[in-house]
């Protein structure tokens, strides 16, 4: 990762051994990062692999909502999502936390508690910066973002079908009643808790790893976040600065070519 949006691996060694299930906006770069270190393979973080990477890994992600309802249907498409990766952590993933335990038997699953009024402060950027008025027409011309647009109407419904929503502006409540909902669905001894201001310590001792010499990554998500979108902007502007100034030139060449029709 390091900015850079993973993909899985060619390494048939490579299967998912950490499931993690902290909500977006509580250091899951940070625990992507950490998670290649430990586990020396690929990690799919799920925001970065939705904004940064090509067609096909978003609109995979929307095959797999759209099939959310047909339990055989849905488990192969996770498995084919998450295959080459040794680790997973944000959105989508988290919408699918239950299926995964289900798929990956061995897998431990990783929950990141964090202080409820700070998370929120965080959850509320982002959704300001996804959900402006403008976003559906800028993005239109970029394929992958209109599959983005798509998976987030699918988003919604499958947070309503968790019992999660309403998710009310304001509301430093929702992140616990997620953990809730997380503790609900993971067998105890399979689910292990911890804060990224803990370090490697507990993340090293869950997954029975010697701690590194190196510092324990410090990603900013809100940061990364604000860097994806910035990009993802310029390039649809310039994207519509293309199709804008091929249209201004059509209609001045029709317009010349009326005009020396009527001659």
């Amino acid at each position: 990762m390091g900015g850079v949006a993973s993909k899985p691996g060619n390494d048939p060694d490579y299967t998912l051994q950490v499931i993690g299930a902290g909500f977006s906006r509580t250091g899951t770069v940070t625990m992507a990062l950490a998670l290649e270190k430990l586990l020396d393979g690929p990690v799919c973080h799920g925001g970065t692999q939705m904004h940064m990477l090509e067609e096909k890994y978003p609109r995979q992600w929307v095959e797999i909502y759209r099939a959310r309802h047909e339990r055989p249907k849905l488990l192969a498409k996770l498995r084919d999502a998450t295959r080459g990766f040794v680790g997973i952590t944000d959105m989508p993933g988290v919408h699918f936390i239950e299926e995964l335990c289900e798929i990956y038997p061995e897998a431990k699953v990783i929950c990141v508690r964090r202080d409820s009024k700070r998370w929120l402060q965080s959850a509320q950027h982002m959704s300001d910066k996804m959900t402006a008025w403008y976003m559906p027409v800028l993005m239109w011309p970029m394929p992958a973002a209109r599959w983005f647009a798509i998976w987030l109407d699918l988003a919604v419904a499958r947070t309503g079908e968790m019992g999660l929503l309403p998710f009310d502006e304001g509301d430093p409540d929702y992140l616990r009643r997620y953990n809730e909902h997380v503790a609900r669905v993971v067998p105890p001894e399979r689910l292990f808790w911890m804060e990224m201001s803990e370090g490697w310590a507990p993340l090293c001792k869950m997954l029975d790893k010697p701690i590194p010499e190196e510092p324990f990554p410090k990603a900013n998500d809100s940061e990364a976040a604000d860097e994806l979108i910035e990009l993802k902007i310029k390039a649809a502007s310039l994207v519509w600065t293309v199709i804008l100034g091929a249209a201004g030139v059509a209609a001045w060449v029709g317009i010349r070519v009326l005009k020396f029709s009527r001659r």
